[in-house]
């Protein structure tokens, strides 16, 4: 809505179930090991992509739509850990491929244009983006220390797809606008192939 206090509207890829699936099970891992999971109650799991400090979020629900009939359904594997240490973030580090990189790159380029302001954190900008998928934030040195050593105990690499795009406003922690890529079919979770 035009006129109200402006708000910050990130961007955030979506994966299909089996991999949020995954990637709970390992908050609810923490958590039982005594981890706070400060600031991600409620979330889904994503990796953020975008943001931006605007006061009409409704206006970017179609660029939205407009993009994910052009953006397909893409692999993918989180097969490290990383840290933040000036904000103790705690995360999973998915492999970079070219098709995570285009995805983020063609976004901006979308989202971009007269009258739109500027992408919100320069480290959401083509070269500096660290993509990841949050697990622990606010940590502590000792707590990074735990769950690095809890998670390396019995690590397993996190397989799955990317399935969709929505756009979160704080403080709510559900998407304002959710949409599916192109070619995705998510009530069936399969891959549906274009003729």
């Amino acid at each position: 809505m035009q006129g109200t206090e402006p708000k910050t509207a990130y961007f955030t890829l979506r994966f299909d179930a089996p991999t949020e699936r995954s990637i709970i099970d390992l908050w609810i891992a923490l958590a039982e090991e005594g981890v706070e999971l400060v600031g991600l109650s409620g979330h889904r799991p994503h990796i953020t992509v975008s943001a931006y400090e605007t006061d009409d979020v409704e206006s970017y629900i179609p660029l939205l739509a407009e993009f994910a009939e052009t953006a397909a359904r893409f692999p993918l594997r989180f097969e490290a850990i990383g840290v933040f240490p000036t904000n103790g973030v705690i995360f999973l580090a998915p492999t970079v491929t070219h098709a995570l990189r285009a995805t983020h790159r063609t976004l901006l380029a979308h989202l971009t244009g007269p009258g739109r302001p500027p992408v919100r954190h320069e480290q959401l900008l083509p070269d500096r983006w660290i993509p990841h998928c949050t697990l622990a934030a606010g940590a502590d040195p000792g707590t990074v220390a735990q769950v690095i050593t809890f998670l390396t105990r019995a690590w397993q690499p996190v397989a799955g797809w990317v399935e969709g795009i929505g756009i979160r406003v704080p403080p709510d922690t559900t998407d304002v606008y959710d949409v599916s890529f192109a070619g995705w079919d998510a009530r069936k979770d399969v891959f549906v192939e274009e003729d």
